[in-house]
């Protein structure tokens, strides 16, 4: 159990005091977690944080490189602008060609509303190929 432990904790303004496990616990898990790894009174909570933290980071890290980065081999943009500057680097159109024939193939569940739309704001979800490719 954690009764009876207290961690002497210096605050960034310079003063410190003792504080009760259960509270270090509930506010810094990570934190208490990493300076309890070698404390054998700590073997049954240590590392179920840890493995957590790892596994949160993985998760976070898979995310990011999901959505960042290539697909495939071939660099995904996230904004129309991206897409035009990768045409722009590789010296053709696939990009812009691709946006445009699905816009064009989506156009018609936007012509339905009466009145038109103004503006319609979008986000780029390119998960195909460019056309051509």
């Amino acid at each position: 159990t954690t009764a009876g432990w207290d961690f002497y904790v210096t605050w960034k303004d310079g003063s410190s005091n003792w504080i009760p496990l259960k509270d270090m616990k509930e506010s810094f898990p990570i934190k208490v977690a990493d300076y309890a790894i070698s404390e054998p009174a700590f073997a049954w909570w240590v590392p179920h944080v840890t493995r957590k933290r790892d596994r949160f980071l993985g998760k976070v890290k898979s995310k990011y490189w999901e959505r960042t980065h290539k697909k495939y081999g071939i660099r995904v943009p996230r904004t129309i602008q991206e897409a035009l500057d990768i045409d722009e680097a590789n010296g053709d159109n696939l990009w812009k060609d691709s946006i445009e024939l699905e816009m064009k193939n989506n156009r018609i569940a936007f012509e339905e509303f009466e009145g038109g739309i103004s503006r319609l704001v979008c986000r780029l979800q390119e998960d195909h190929w460019p056309h051509g490719v």
